[in-house]
């Protein structure tokens, strides 16, 4: 016989997210909203005290939505509707951050139009992604490419999206609703019925490693994300009529 006893000690750590609004110019519209999400949380340090950089994921994506944020500041006209800014926290322990914003809105969810989440949009493949990543096989794209996630909710923003990417000369790749690894923030989106986009340039052989740095990743890559996210959320903020989702004419 044998007996194990384990002290386990509990913490509160307090992880909050970023927020930031550009309130719509209509009088009514602006009660309406499109949300862009990004995580600026990464994994830490290994058991060496190696810092995991997390250039790619996602310093990529968060800096990303900074550019798309600015871009939607230098407008001399804003959109008809409210666009909100999500930097979320805790996704990589998660999706903590998104999942509490879900529940604790800035606008509601009903009228929440759609998410558009940006998460590793700066890889692109280099001659060390020739093996697989914790058993799964890597995706990683070609510059000039980018994955995208969806459940395919509405053909309208299906057709937005692919007008926005060839306004921007960007190959988008439907990788339909399953993430090969995990999932991300917007699926805490999904969970409430809105509509989402992930955009994600794939799993590279560095992820969540010591090698995922500055050197690795395509700014021209997440340069054309970037625009090409900023013309998809604009076509949706600004035009008249309400996203038509399938099923629902």
């Amino acid at each position: 016989t044998a007996s194990v006893s384990a002290n386990i000690e509990t913490l509160d750590i307090l992880s909050p997210n970023v927020i930031g609004i550009v309130e719509g110019s209509d009088p009514v519209l602006r009660n309406e909203c499109i949300v862009y999400s990004a995580h600026f949380d990464h994994v830490g340090i290994d058991s060496y005290g190696e810092v995991f950089n997390g250039a790619n994921d996602n310093a990529s994506g968060s800096m990303g939505l900074l550019e798309v944020a600015e871009a939607y500041m230098s407008l001399k006209k804003k959109p008809l509707r409210t666009v909100v800014f999500a930097w979320v926290n805790a996704e990589e322990k998660g999706l903590y951050g998104s999942k509490y914003y879900a529940d604790n809105p800035v606008i509601s969810m009903e009228n929440t139009l759609v998410n558009i989440n940006l998460d590793m949009i700066g890889g692109s493949e280099m001659p060390s992604d020739t093996i697989s990543f914790m058993g799964y096989e890597l995706d990683i794209t070609q510059a000039g490419e980018i994955l995208v996630y969806t459940a395919h909710e509405s053909t309208e923003l299906t057709d937005m999206l692919n007008s926005s990417a060839k306004q921007t000369g960007l190959k988008v790749i439907d990788m339909g609703e399953e993430i090969q690894l995990g999932s991300s923030d917007h699926a805490s989106f999904m969970a409430k019925g809105v509509p989402a986009f992930c955009f994600n340039s794939g799993i590279h052989s560095d992820l969540h490693g010591v090698g995922d740095d500055v050197d690795r990743i395509d700014f021209d890559k997440m340069e054309m994300v970037s625009k090409m996210v900023f013309l998809l959320g604009y076509k949706v903020a600004n035009q008249r009529e309400r996203i038509v989702l399938d099923g629902h004419k």
